[in-house]
């Protein structure tokens, strides 16, 4: 008899073999979801209609068309289906691989989602004839199970059968041999070993085993081995928490769900329109949630509204599918965006949260704290240990981390321990509370871990990394935190960054520079622990000192706000902190940080505090540095006069100290002052000393500026070949460091190139590009920079409105920022948009204004300004003629600035 098959059944095996949602194929045979969901679970047949266009859609033959429709709208058991195919030729369930082979698979409960891709591996493997034995391994929750039952559902290679085994409830590794024999109902024969029984049978068999949950009686694997042994065409599909680590073992891991990119479908999808929420449904973790919420809640849907919250509670969730099913179970209870609220309030949130799976599930399987708890039990107590003290990690941890940390408890025997580490206050106070090392040894415990999928490895430019998935490390640290080990570890986990962050300080300014900041962007989520762990428990002297040592990282990678964020924080802190060193550093990186985002006011009184406690304790070189930004303030603001003095003074402390990279920056910045004033030789003379020095150092990111200081020599020496062939070099190298805020400034520069050679449309490309990065980084210097360069490209297209407002927006912000040099740009640019629409008294005052202005700093405008300053006011002193010129050029010049600033917004309001 020729075995039949449901059209149900048929009809879900076609079109995940076309890779279609149900979703996809009622929208192309015009019916309801539940319609189609119905047919697939056999409570109804399609009509006529649907059937016809179900043929057209799955690519049945034409001529096939009207036996598909009578196969799918007669009601026939499996005899009748049979002499249907019979009479007329046609076997559907043939063509798509339909035909099973003997099997006891329990039949699913509901739809299997996604891994589309991980079924044809495994079953590829299978089909190879070298694997005899494959190990569905990877964490709590991942779907291990699933996944394999879905294989042997599909998989036809197995005339003989494909047998599955549930070890779930056995704990005893002697009854697996019990628990494979009653599947295949062989029963004990007296004075006959069960397995001799067992590899007889098996012995000529073509089977598969399913062996589901081995991780609790792995102890049972070699009799395993011996039964593949015997049998040499029966192969062994295995899942477990652990590999079973026998000879010929191939193992898989199966890894999360398909996620969308947070970039693609973060926080800006309220932004996007409705058919990019649809597209959601193409990966298999949004589609699970999604099904999985409609079963517990039939009219949820996902709308523009909710989208970034259900794509981000996926995100939290590892895209676990026991997490995501728990989850989606909640809609029930709360709305996808209270959820998610609750997911990021606090690290034990999730937790709390994944529990009420269906009570028919084995509990394990009912809450995710069950799922993990069951591999937790599986450790001993010195891997239970470690599991716990790996939970401070946060986005993984490097191999030298664990090893330190962990031997920290070791004493001072521990050759592992780095030197910087050995003889700390932590190092020192973890030897006290903890004692002897244990006699495994750290190595081990990790392989272990690995092993029970608790723990992830990654490999990646000769850097080897641990990390846990969020849900497993939440369960991890709420244990550590019922040890009561939870505050010393974090304790000892913040020195331990502590001293990577004072390790890497001086390294940022050398040839490792490069390596050195990518190991802090790396090891990022810990520093932010580190730093979160040091206010809440009221060491702040340990966030300061972190903080303290990670400005030029922040200011290299363009954390402004962030870092100026957790300074200020740790600054006000109500726990006293003296005035000491650490403060001192702390105060002149907050200093330096508000500085880059234009906040002169705050940097001022930020870096005259750090130096005062520098001039307290004695420490020449940090408050070297502190006169060296409080340069940066006063040439920021045009006072080149304060800065010069500054710059020197820093020059000498650090010509003092003997420190080659303060030198080279004292330098460059007096190149800078000499540059505004228009003395290129000095400028010129500063820069190469400066350049030569950087390069001794191997300091590649003051090497990019120095690069674009230069650039600005031979911009106002009016050589453009050398001003390209400068910028182009400091763009690469802005480029390989990461270097946004440099890039930023390269391509501004790049505009103001192509606008002095009169290319305005590539002036336009590069400062809309400047711009985009500028706003990124919340530059307030760069962006009103950029949009004053935008108003001259505006007003030689003709838009002399949009020049208006570019102009007078940027002028606010200089405003704002007290940069007086900067507003004298704006006043001249406002000047043009008047000559442009003939008002030349209006602009003879305001280019009087801004040459009063930039006269009384000692100040110049930049090269593309003078150009296009001294073509527009030619122009307006034509139109007005000499006297008349005169009037109005000194009436301008006479203003003071505020005067000058009120005046050009007001006639550009009435404008």
């Amino acid at each position: 008899m020729i075995q039949g098959t449901p059209f149900g059944l048929w009809l879900r095996q076609r079109r995940e073999e076309l890779d279609l949602t149900r979703q996809d194929l009622a929208q192309r045979v015009l019916c309801s979801l539940e319609t189609i969901r119905q047919i697939e679970r056999g409570k109804r047949r399609p009509s006529k209609q649907i059937a016809e266009l179900l043929a057209e859609c799955l690519g049945v033959p034409l001529d096939e068309h009207s036996r598909f429709v009578e196969f799918a709208r007669i009601e026939l058991n499996d005899d009748q289906l049979a002499q249907l195919a019979h009479a007329n030729g046609y076997a559907p369930w043939r063509t798509l691989h339909t035909v099973r082979h003997p099997n006891n698979l329990p039949a699913p409960i509901n739809d299997f989602i996604g891994r589309k891709e991980e079924v044809e591996a495994v079953c590829a493997l299978l089909r190879r004839p070298g694997v005899r034995l494959l190990t569905l391994t990877g964490p709590p929750g991942i779907g291990k199970t699933r996944l394999a039952l879905q294989v042997a559902s599909q998989i036809d290679d197995f005339p003989d059968g494909v047998l599955f085994v549930p070890l779930a409830s056995i704990t005893d590794p002697a009854l697996v041999i019990p628990a494979i024999a009653r599947t295949l109902h062989i029963q004990e024969v007296a004075r006959w070993p069960l397995i001799e029984s067992l590899q007889s049978y098996l012995q000529d068999k073509r089977i598969l085993l399913l062996l589901d949950n081995f991780e609790q009686v792995v102890k049972a694997a070699p009799w395993v081995s011996q039964l593949l042994g015997a049998a040499p065409q029966v192969k062994a599909l295995t899942t477990s928490r652990v590999a079973l680590h026998l000879y010929g073992e191939h193992d898989f891991q199966v890894p999360a769900l398909a996620l969308p990119a947070t970039s693609d479908f973060g926080f800006g999808i309220e932004d996007r329109n409705p058919k990019s929420v649809e597209c959601l449904t193409e990966y298999a973790a949004v589609r699970l949630f999604i099904e999985r919420a409609q079963a517990a809640k039939a009219d949820f849907e996902v709308t523009v509204e909710n989208a970034c919250a259900v794509v981000e509670i996926c995100h939290r969730l590892d895209g676990l599918p026991l997490a995501i099913e728990l989850a989606a179970a909640r809609v029930r209870l709360m709305p996808t965006q209270i959820m998610l609220m609750r997911l990021a309030a606090t690290l034990n949130s999730r937790l709390e949260l994944l529990t009420g799976g269906p009570k028919d599930l084995p509990a394990r399987q009912q809450t995710m704290r069950g799922a993990i708890e069951g591999s937790y039990d599986l450790l001993n107590e010195q891997e239970k240990e470690l599991f716990r003290w790996l939970s401070v990690f946060v986005d993984g941890c490097s191999l030298e981390a664990v090893e330190t940390m962990y031997g920290v408890r070791g004493g001072e025997g521990d050759t592992d321990i780095p030197q910087v580490f050995r003889g700390s206050a932590a190092h020192s106070a973890l030897i006290q509370e903890f004692g002897t090392p244990h006699s495994s040894s750290v190595l081990e415990g990790l392989s272990s871990l690995l092993d029970m999928s608790l723990l992830k490895r990654e490999e990646g430019a000769g850097d080897l990394r641990y990390w846990m998935l969020e849900t497993i490390r939440e369960f991890a640290f709420e244990k550590l935190e019922e040890s009561g080990e939870a505050e010393a570890t974090r304790r000892l986990h913040a020195n331990y960054f502590l001293q990577l962050a004072e390790e890497a300080e001086p390294k940022l300014r050398g040839p490792e520079q490069v390596t050195w900041l990518n190991r802090l962007e790396t090891e990022y989520g810990n520093l932010r622990a580190a730093l979160e762990w040091s206010l809440a428990s009221g060491q702040v002297d340990v966030g300061l000192s972190i903080s303290g040592a990670l400005w030029r990282f922040w200011d290299a990678h363009a954390h402004y706000t962030e870092g100026r964020g957790r300074l200020a924080a740790l600054l006000a802190s109500p726990v006293t902190v003296e005035r000491t060193v650490g403060r001192a550093k702390a105060l002149s990186a907050a200093g330096a940080l508000a500085l880059v985002q234009g906040e002169t006011a705050q940097a001022r009184s930020l870096l005259q505090e750090s130096l005062d406690i520098f001039g307290e304790s004695g420490d020449n070189a940090d408050k070297a540095l502190a006169f060296m930004h409080l340069g940066d303030v006063s040439r920021y603001l045009g006072d080149y006069m304060e800065a010069r003095p500054l710059y020197e003074e820093s020059l000498a402390a650090f010509q003092d100290l003997g420190d080659k990279w303060g030198m080279a920056s004292s330098l460059g910045n007096l190149g800078a002052i000499a540059t505004k004033q228009g003395d290129h030789a000095l400028a010129y003379s500063r820069y190469e000393q400066a350049l030569e020095i950087f390069r001794e150092v191997g300091d590649k990111w003051r090497i990019s500026r120095l690069l674009l200081s230069m650039a600005v020599v031979y911009f106002e020496q009016v050589d453009y070949t050398r001003v390209r062939a400068l910028l182009r070099e400091s763009r690469g190298i802005c480029q390989e460091l990461g270097d946004k805020r440099t890039l930023a400034i390269v391509l501004n520069y790049l505009g103001e190139l192509a606008r002095a050679e009169g290319d305005y449309a590539a002036a336009l490309s590069s400062y809309e590009e400047s711009l985009m990065i500028g706003r990124e980084l919340g530059g307030k210097l760069n962006t009103a920079v950029v949009l004053h360069n935008l108003g001259h490209v505006a007003l030689h297209q003709g838009d002399a409105g949009q020049a208006v407002s570019l102009f007078t927006e940027s002028l606010v912000l200089f405003q704002k920022q007290g940069d007086k040099p900067r507003i004298a740009w704006c006043l001249a640019g406002l000047a043009g948009v008047s000559a442009e629409l003939r008002q030349p008294e209006r602009a003879a005052r305001l280019f009087g204004a801004a040459e009063g202005l930039l006269e009384s700093m000692g100040a110049r405008l930049d090269p593309a300004d003078r150009i296009e300053y001294e073509r527009n006011m030619a122009a307006t002193h034509a139109q007005l003629g000499e006297a008349m010129w005169e009037i109005a050029w000194e009436e301008g010049r006479a203003m003071s600035m505020e005067q000058a600033i009120a005046y050009a917004l007001q006639e550009a309001n009435d404008g």
